[in-house]
């Protein structure tokens, strides 16, 4: 957290401690408030009532604005209920039939709206990894949130200690670590083609 290796990654124990060595100790504390906190730059040395009303904005301002004028979705409750239903199952299995009835809204809608949350960048599918031999295993992606800090107001986790005591804490660790190597190689995909392009212009 707050350090940048450009080094590709390497998940060889080796490599593991290697990183670990150059890399303080885990604080757990500092961690769950970085995951309750999220990564948008306007919560950053927000107060905890400041962030709050972020949030409730970037919901009302961003979020719905958006899924009205440029989606064209007119049950703007039950858009909300969907949103908060995705939260509430971050760092599970998707589960189109369950996130209809949250909502009050058909698989069919859910499906739709799911869909619409990924071109918005606000939710995050991971799909399974697969292959010949691994054919018989749950082929369904899992449901992360781009942003944790968005996802811990939308499921009423008002603190940093009340999240990382309560009982969704491992989901959250889970989609925060998921989601940190997801950025990680975003950034190493663009550094590599920003390279290449120095390259080919020298």
């Amino acid at each position: 957290m707050g350090v940048l290796d450009p080094a590709p990654l390497d998940f060889s124990m080796e490599c593991l401690l290697k990183r670990k060595a150059g890399l303080p100790d885990n604080d757990i504390t500092a961690v769950f408030g970085h995951i309750w906190k999220g990564g948008f730059a306007d919560v950053q040395g927000a107060t905890e009532e400041m962030a709050q009303a972020y949030y409730q904005s970037y919901i009302d301002n961003y979020l719905i604005a958006d899924a009205v004028n440029d989606e064209g979705i007119k049950d703007i409750s039950g858009f909300k209920r969907f949103i908060r239903a995705c939260a509430a199952l971050a760092g599970n299995l998707l589960n189109y039939r369950a996130l209809g009835e949250a909502a009050g809204v058909s698989e069919v809608t859910a499906k739709k709206w799911l869909a619409v949350l990924q071109d918005m960048d606000v939710i995050y599918l991971l799909e399974p990894y697969s292959n010949n031999e691994l054919q018989r295993l749950v082929k369904t992606p899992k449901l992360y949130f781009c942003d944790t800090g968005l996802c811990a107001y939308l499921t009423r986790w008002l603190t940093p200690e009340s999240l990382r005591e309560g009982a969704a804490s491992g989901h959250f660790y889970e989609n925060y670590v998921v989601m940190e190597l997801v950025k990680n190689y975003a950034y190493m995909e663009r550094s590599l083609a920003f390279t290449g392009m120095i390259r080919r212009k020298r």
